[in-house]
């Protein structure tokens, strides 16, 4: 094939080729802790009239791993949403409340810089998975919590409050956190808080996000694994139950024969329930 003929190839290649569906502004510095940046990564999508709506991606890790290359909800900026993915301090950097001083900063970063990248941070659902499960969760619960809030980043004038939390499988009562045989899993919790639960419950009580429910809490969407051998299913089951006492509105889904994570939690039949969850809270 001539070169010419190989010309016309790749043009007419090009031209059928489709546009991409978001762009990927990477490694954004939203906060510097003690000289080190903090960053995030930013989804969004291409071809949009008005501005998108904002998900947060919390990583899990057991607190202790874990990075913001990870993030199952990344089809959502193919859907008009901007989504965003984070890194937090771990438990070997330092200790609670760090993890969560860190994500409160992130939204409040995303309202003091909406205007530059062209989202709507007035709309923002907060979601994770196990650890992020837990940190988005607390992060929902604890809007005008001062001693939660921290002074991470430059935009303390900003608030935090999110319109709605997706929790995978997340821990939601640090004090009582063990397996489903009852085997103690506390060393990740010791390591997160600095201390074990029985020696400072009170700390392991503000690291709670049950601890801190009330009715002017955004809707909740839960899913646990119903054969979660590192979070007990319980844990979400009782989460769901104090919510809905407390006024706030909560949904959740236990998938049935599920382990902790895996390809079940977003794939096409949950994906709808996360889509309506979405579409009901963000874009009403």
């Amino acid at each position: 094939m001539g070169s010419a003929m190989l010309l016309l190839v790749a043009l007419g290649w090009w031209l059928r080729a489709p546009t991409p569906m978001f762009q990927i502004h990477r490694d954004i510095s939203f906060a510097h802790v003690e000289g080190q940046p903090l960053m995030l990564d930013l989804y969004l999508p291409t071809d949009r009239e008005v501005r998108p709506p904002v998900i947060i991606w919390l990583h899990g890790g057991s607190w202790k791993w874990g990075n913001k290359e990870h993030n199952p909800l990344r089809w959502t900026a193919m859907e008009g949403y901007a989504s965003v993915t984070v890194n937090y301090r771990l438990s070997s950097q330092a200790t609670f409340p760090a993890a969560i001083h860190d994500c409160k900063a992130v939204v409040r970063w995303l309202r003091a810089n909406a205007d530059e990248y062209g989202f709507d941070a007035r709309r923002i659902v907060v979601a994770g998975g196990s650890a992020g499960g837990h940190l988005a969760l607390l992060l929902a619960m604890t809007s005008d919590n001062a001693a939660l809030e921290g002074s991470v980043g430059k935009h303390l004038e900003q608030s935090s409050k999110v319109q709605g939390v997706i929790d995978f499988f997340g821990p939601a009562d640090l004090s009582v956190y063990q397996d489903r045989a009852g085997k103690d899993l506390t060393p990740a919790v010791t390591s997160f808080l600095g201390s074990p639960p029985w020696i400072d419950p009170t700390n392991a009580n503000l690291a709670s996000p049950i601890a801190h429910l009330d009715a002017g809490d955004p809707p909740l969407l839960i899913f646990h694994g119903s054969d979660d051998t590192v979070v007990q299913i319980a844990q979400s089951e009782r989460l769901h139950k104090a919510s809905l006492e407390a006024g706030i509105e909560s949904t959740f889904i236990n998938v049935e024969g599920a382990g902790h994570d895996g390809p079940e939690f977003y794939d096409e039949v949950r994906r709808p329930m996360i889509r309506l969850f979405l579409q009901k809270h963000l874009k009403n």
